[in-house]
């Protein structure tokens, strides 16, 4: 299947592949959602071990939502190699 093909809209499958390359809005709120996770995440976790006792340690947890949220950013953020 040649790449026309694979982006040409034919139906609805086709129309989903167009949108999500041509619409912008999909791809910020994706990024501002990771984003406001990660910072979540991170101040989260600050204010959980602030309040508690010296020997506290982070929940296993929010160190895999926060670096879930900060691998899909790197995925969406990073540029896509180019087929020469």
């Amino acid at each position: 299947m040649s790449n026309q093909e694979m982006t040409k809209p034919d139906g609805k499958h086709g129309e989903i592949k167009e949108v999500l390359r041509t619409d912008v809005w999909i791809y910020r709120v994706v990024v501002i959602v990771l984003g406001v996770t990660v910072i979540a995440t991170i101040f989260g976790g600050l204010g959980l071990a602030f309040m508690g006792n010296q020997n506290y340690k982070l929940p296993a947890e929010i160190v895999a939502i926060g670096s879930a949220a900060v691998g899909a950013l790197a995925g969406l953020l990073a540029p896509s190699p180019r087929e020469s």
